[in-house]
């Protein structure tokens, strides 16, 4: 039995960057935020770090020339900042 499947190429960077995309909003609310959960945020942290070290800079995926991707180092930019904040208000 013959099946067509067309090709796919694996983009891990890419997909990353949009789950922080989708992040970004939520992660700033937390950077803000003084009333954390520390059970909580441990495991949001360690994916958002996960994506951060699998986009890099940014300035690969923007290469991609896709129009949503443009401005990806400025999304991880502001990603790496709120991530910061959070770990400094949970004293890490």
């Amino acid at each position: 039995m013959a099946t067509c499947y067309r090709p796919m190429m694996a983009t891990p960077a890419l997909d990353s960057y949009r789950r922080l995309v989708q992040r970004l909003p939520l992660l700033q609310r937390l950077a803000q935020t003084r009333k954390l959960q520390p059970k909580v945020l441990v495991k949001v942290l360690a994916s958002i770090e996960q994506d951060l070290a699998q986009v890099g800079d940014g300035r690969s995926i923007a290469r991609r020339g896709e129009r949503p991707v443009k401005n990806a180092a400025n999304v991880v930019r502001q990603a790496r900042a709120s991530l910061a904040r959070i770990k400094k208000h949970l004293g890490q």
